[in-house]
């Protein structure tokens, strides 16, 4: 339960995104939150810390070259949103991290530039001899940028652009810090557009961080994968069906025991459920007026006559409709057997929130608990 509680609470109450730290020969994965052009990521650790990435030995046409923008949507369809896997080589100006990226099994970095959208960066990769090698191909091949006659490497067009005044830029440019700070980054060495004036090396302090409602969403929505466990990032989300019978009570009706079925669709999400179902129940009551006459095994009637056996019997019938969301806090045999515990809301006959708790055997067998307030409900369960 205080795992539950736990996860309830980071989910609601995640703290501001701090800047992580890492060091060369550090390996790590994580989620990328912004793709600022082809070559420069920002990535969401699953601790909530952000990295800024430059990747490592290849260098993508600058936003304002001929593809560019080609590039980065190249990259973002890449990697967006994604998890990825950075090896980091080396701590470049100002402590951006410079590193290998894998996306599902493959090198980003020889992605880009099979697909003619970037340079093998010699001066600071000389051993990368398989992106040269690719880039020779996509060169002849005429792909991307190669379809230009003479195409511009973009640190030669940073060198030629970096003091024209024409294309000077200040803070009120950016609509935020980490904007300002990117273009700075791209614009080395020196300051050309005097974003930095202090000289520590980062731009535009005064304008706001932004992003941070996105840096939220993008932190809850890694803890909660991470939660959920490999099976959610293996097999997503799934629906079962599921069909029980159970019998209990609660305050809120008349009758003191009640009996019946539920069943609905049962969402599965790792090691979250979200069953949604509706319960038919019955009960049998003695009406008003009657009595069953023990000694002699007869009922009697509101007059004391003896009347049918029949009259002595009658019966409620109930239907609520529940929702519940429940969290796997024991697995064993990947994942065929859990122990789950949560809490459902009920609407109908019965109203209120209880807490429940049960175990799935083999996938397709289940038996649980639910109390609260308002009701005890025992059932048993079968899930196809």
């Amino acid at each position: 339960m205080r795992r539950l509680a736990a996860l309830v609470a980071t989910f609601f109450l995640l703290a501001p995104a701090c800047f992580a730290q890492v060091e060369p020969g550090q390996t790590f994965t994580a989620k990328v939150v912004e793709v600022t052009d082809g070559d420069t990521y920002d990535v969401r650790r699953s601790s909530g810390q952000t990295v800024t990435l430059r990747l490592h030995g290849v260098d993508t046409p600058e936003s304002a070259q001929s593809y560019g923008g080609a590039a980065t949507r190249k990259a973002r369809q890449y990697v967006g949103g994604k998890r990825v896997r950075a090896s980091v080589e080396d701590i470049g100006r100002y402590g951006r991290a410079v590193a290998r990226i894998e996306v599902q099994g493959g090198d980003l970095g020889a992605m880009l530039i099979r697909d003619g959208l970037g340079w093998h960066y010699e001066q600071y990769a000389p051993n990368e001899t398989e992106y040269a090698r690719l880039m020779d191909q996509a060169r002849k091949a005429g792909r991307g940028l190669w379809s230009q006659p003479n195409p511009t490497p973009p640190w030669e067009w940073r060198d030629r652009n970096s003091g024209q005044p024409e294309n000077d830029r200040d803070c009120s440019d950016f609509d935020t810090q980490p904007e300002a700070q990117a273009f700075f980054e791209r614009h080395q060495p020196g300051d050309p557009h005097n974003l930095d004036g202090n000289g520590d090396g980062v731009a535009c302090e005064s304008l706001p961080s932004g992003g941070s409602t996105q840096e939220t969403t993008s932190a809850a929505t890694d803890v909660l994968v991470s939660a959920a466990g490999r099976e959610a990032q293996r097999e997503g989300v799934q629906v079962d069906g599921q069909f029980g019978v159970g019998i209990g009570g609660s305050p809120q009706l008349t009758s003191q025991a009640i009996y019946g079925i539920y069943g609905g669709p049962d969402i599965r999400w790792g090691r979250f459920r979200i069953p949604i179902h509706l319960n038919l129940m019955v009960a049998s009551y003695t009406p008003e007026g009657f009595n069953y006459d023990n000694e002699v095994d007869r009922c009697r009637g509101p007059g004391g006559q003896f009347t049918e056996d029949s009259e002595c019997t009658a019966f409620n019938t109930y239907a609520w409709a529940r929702v519940s969301v429940m969290y796997d806090i024991l697995t064993k045999r990947n994942q065929s057997t859990r122990v789950y515990l949560g809490i459902g809301g009920d609407a109908g006959s019965i109203v209120g929130v209880h807490g429940v708790g049960g175990v799935v055997l083999n996938r397709t067998y289940g038996a649980e608990l639910r109390a609260g307030p308002n009701q005890i409900m025992a059932g048993v369960s079968f899930l196809f």
